[in-house]
């Protein structure tokens, strides 16, 4: 939950305040927050890198 907390204060931070910051940016960094396995990649990465592949 620290990691959670760091990164949106520091999204929100350089931004410039809760005012000027890009909700959608935040919540998709969030979700992206790494919470468990070493190199784990979110499956919407995966997927992108198939299509390319293709």
């Amino acid at each position: 939950m620290n990691d959670l907390a760091l990164t949106g204060q520091h999204i929100i931070d350089s931004s410039g305040g809760l005012d000027h910051a890009d909700r959608r940016y935040l919540n998709r960094s969030l979700r992206r927050v790494i919470l468990s396995a070493r190199d784990y990649r979110p499956p919407i990465e995966l997927v992108a890198q198939r299509r390319t592949a293709n």
